[in-house]
């Protein structure tokens, strides 16, 4: 089965959706929730993003409709009560039926929009997974850059250089039975590495 399009399902529920949109105080986000409970078929037609940008155009559309429709219901009431002239009544259908036809041409223009915000909200979720895809690769190669980076000579003048889980990087060495250490820092550096080992010796004798 052909699947519906936001618009086309918004149009053919447009009481059902209005209503729920009344009934949540015209909260969109409330009256997503309620409408995908009763009737989860929504939320396969469209997201709650779409729905949201929807929605104001529809109850506009609404609006105008039920307008054009109450001038026709009071005509019609005005021909049951031959209150008025055929000429009255003839000139007021003939405003009726011009209202009617601009409410048409409105739904297409409110259609077309649709149309147009629908094919935007698709440019943008391609742009988004772009970017998203860009931002992998620039985390993935300044992951690379931070291996490279972090790469350190094993030994300095005989002394062992590691990295401990706290981050910071130290010398060891084992003189007389004993094992001494070298704090270097955060950031290997070769040459301060050599002096702190140069000062350890010298404290050392």
């Amino acid at each position: 089965m052909e699947k519906s399009s936001p618009i086309k399902y918004l149009l053919s529920h447009r009481k059902t959706v209005l209503n729920a949109y009344k009934e949540n105080n015209q909260k969109a986000s409330a009256a997503w929730g309620d409408l995908t409970g009763k009737s989860p078929e929504i939320a396969r037609v469209m997201g709650m993003n779409t729905f949201k940008q929807y929605l104001p155009l529809l109850k506009a559309f609404n609006d105008e409709l039920d307008k054009v429709i109450q001038d026709k219901e009071n005509v019609i009431q005005k021909l049951d009560n031959r209150q008025y002239d055929s000429f009255s009544i003839e000139k007021q259908l003939h405003l009726v039926t011009n209202g009617l036809n601009e409410v048409i041409l409105d739904r297409d223009n409110v259609i077309q929009k649709l149309d147009k915000m629908e094919l935007q909200n698709t440019e943008i979720c391609q742009k988004v997974k772009g970017l998203e895809s860009e931002l992998d690769k620039i985390i993935q190669t300044g992951a690379k850059v931070n291996q490279k980076l972090d790469k350190h000579p094993k030994r300095v003048n005989s002394w062992t250089v590691q990295k401990s889980k706290d981050g910071y990087y130290r010398c060891y060495r084992k003189i007389g039975k004993k094992l001494h250490s070298v704090y270097i820092g955060k950031s290997f550096e070769i040459e301060k590495a050599k002096k702190r080992i140069a000062e350890k010796e010298r404290g050392l004798g």
